[in-house]
C-alpha cells in the first residue's frame, strides 16, 4: 500500500482569506495527491476550519496588535522607509511558537512548508522543528524575506547577495547593522538544517540564484497551485473588441 504523507503548512496569513488563500489551494492540490494536510497559522480564525489550527486566541491577538503597534512607533526613528517592508527587524532566536506548534499537530509530518512569515517563525524556530521532526523545511517565497536580513521586497538593492548590512530600509551605513545580525542568524540556522528554499516565480529563481544565504542549499522553482475549476482556459471570456 502507497504510503500517505503528512505535510503541515505554516503560515502568518489567514489561510482561506486575500492572498493567504494560497495555503488553502496548497492543502487542496496536496490532498488530491493523496497527502494528509494540516495548517496551522498565527492569525485569528472566525470560524473553524477542517485541519486548521491558529495558534492565536482573542487575548493574544489584543496583546499582540498593541506591541506591533508601539514597536512600529519606537521604530520610526530607525526604521523610516517604508518601501521595504521591514515588519521583522529583529530576527533574534526565537522557539515559542516552534515548541506550541509541536505541541498542538495532530501527527508527525512527513514535510513541512513554511509561507507568510510576518511576526511567526524566524530561521531558528525552522532549525527547532527540523531537529525535532526531522521533516524537510520547505521554504515557500512570498516574498523575499527568506533570503533578507529583514525586507520583505529590496527593489534595486542587492544586499541579499552580500550578507545584507548597510541597508537602504534603515538608512544604515554600517556593514554590521541589524539586517546582517538577521542574515548571520539566519545563516547559523539553516546551514546544519533541511531547510530548502522555493522560488514561486522565474523572477525570484534568479534571486535565489544570487542569495547569499542560500547559496550552499538546494533550490527549486514550483509555481504556485491555482484551481483550475475557477481558472482555465474553458472558462475564459471572449475578447470584446472595442469599436
Amino acid at each position: 500500500m502507497e504510503k500517505k504523507y503528512n505535510i503541515l503548512i505554516l503560515t502568518a496569513s489567514h489561510p482561506y482569506k486575500n492572498s493567504g488563500i494560497v495555503a488553502f489551494d496548497l492543502m487542496q492540490s496536496l490532498k488530491s495527491k493523496g497527502c494528509n494536510v494540516e495548517i496551522v497559522t498565527n492569525t485569528k480564525l472566525d470560524q473553524k476550519f477542517e485541519n486548521t489550527l491558529s495558534l492565536k486566541g482573542y487575548a493574544q491577538d489584543v496583546y499582540l496588535r498593541i506591541k506591533y503597534r508601539l514597536l512600529r512607533y519606537t521604530r520610526k526613528s530607525v526604521v523610516s522607509n517604508p518601501n521595504y517592508y521591514m515588519h521583522d527587524l529583529n530576527e533574534s532566536k526565537n522557539i515559542k511558537f516552534g515548541k506550541k506548534i509541536l505541541k498542538n499537530i495532530k501527527t508527525q509530518p512527513d514535510a513541512i512548508i513554511y509561507l507568510f512569515s510576518n511576526h511567526f517563525l524566524t530561521a531558528y524556530d525552522l532549525d527547532y522543528l527540523y531537529a525535532h521532526t526531522k521533516a524537510p523545511v520547505f521554504w515557500y517565497m512570498m516574498d523575499m524575506s527568506p533570503m533578507t536580513g529583514g525586507c520583505h521586497y529590496a527593489w534595486e538593492c542587492l544586499g541579499y547577495a552580500n550578507e545584507c548590512g548597510f541597508c537602504p530600509g534603515i538608512y544604515s551605513n554600517n556593514k554590521e547593522d541589524q539586517t546582517h545580525l538577521n542574515w548571520q542568524n539566519k545563516f547559523n540556522s539553516i546551514k546544519n538544517s533541511n531547510i530548502i528554499p522555493i522560488a514561486a516565480s522565474e523572477w525570484q529563481y534568479n534571486q535565489l540564484k544570487i542569495s547569499s544565504l542560500f547559496k550552499n542549499s538546494k533550490k527549486y522553482k514550483i509555481y504556485l497551485p491555482i484551481d483550475d475549476t475557477l481558472f482555465n482556459s474553458t472558462l475564459a471570456q471572449p475578447n470584446i473588441a472595442i469599436l
